[in-house]
């Protein structure tokens, strides 16, 4: 029983999970009515889970999956990219840009306007890498820079407007697939979440992190290529910034 308790007080979930529960209890308190979840119909009459919770999720989907690649490179580089946010609207520029000089809008271009989005924002990504890895600058110093001109950038693909696009398709990925009562955002937040844990468990990319964000040198000695690991970790940050956009 000891050992258990000191595993889980030892854990570095403790105080998210602790304030966590502190929110839940307060809100059983002011209003139970809050954790209520319904199903409603929809704009097209498809019913769809609603509720406090599921807006919630729905809303921190995006975050969710942005700090994934932002917990990577916080691990391995000791400190924060700051761009992502401007990351994720140069990536979403770009989506949208495609989409409007595509013509008519089908999955295939969907996914084609995705992975542009995903080649673009891997390069910002890998421009902010070089600057931490190669050329050793602090992340929050190196990444400043996108942080400054990432939205100018994104407004300028655009030919500085701010265009919507009104599909069946991109109101799926955006809203409700038909026949499916959950968010689509949810549903991709919870499908990138599996990935990242499935390749953290069966591959070497968690443990060579922790490695050479605690010391480079000894990771070095060891046979471990930080500034790989380093570049590597932006990479996955420019596809969870795509997506996230």
């Amino acid at each position: 029983m000891n050992k258990l308790w000191k595993k889980l007080t030892g854990s570095q979930l403790v105080i998210p999970l602790f304030s966590l529960l502190l929110i839940i209890i307060f809100n059983l308190f002011r209003d139970i009515e809050f954790f209520s979840i319904s199903i409603v119909t929809n704009n097209q009459g498809y019913p769809v889970l609603s509720g406090n919770l599921i807006s919630i999720l729905n809303g921190a989907s995006a975050i969710a999956i942005l700090s994934i690649g932002m917990t990577l490179i916080t691990s391995c580089c000791k400190g924060q990219d700051i761009s992502v946010a401007a990351m994720a609207a140069i990536a979403g520029s770009v989506f949208v840009r495609v989409l409007r000089s595509s013509g008519a809008i089908t999955i295939p271009v969907v996914l084609v306007a995705y992975l542009y989005s995903c080649l673009v924002a891997v390069l910002f990504s890998l421009f902010n890498g070089i600057l931490v890895a190669v050329f050793r600058i602090q992340p929050m110093i190196a990444t400043l820079i996108l942080f400054s001109a990432g939205r100018s950038i994104a407004y300028w693909i655009n030919g500085g407007a701010t265009p919507t696009i009104s599909d069946p398709i991109l109101a799926s990925i955006g809203g409700f697939i038909p026949g499916i009562p959950i968010p689509t955002p949810i549903i991709i937040m919870i499908i990138f979440l599996v990935l990242i844990s499935l390749v953290l468990r069966f591959t070497t990319l968690g443990l060579y992190t922790q490695v050479v964000g605690i010391n480079e040198g000894t990771a070095h000695l060891n046979g471990i290529n930080p500034v790989l690991v380093k570049l590597l970790a932006f990479i996955i940050s420019g596809v969870c910034v795509a997506t996230a956009g």
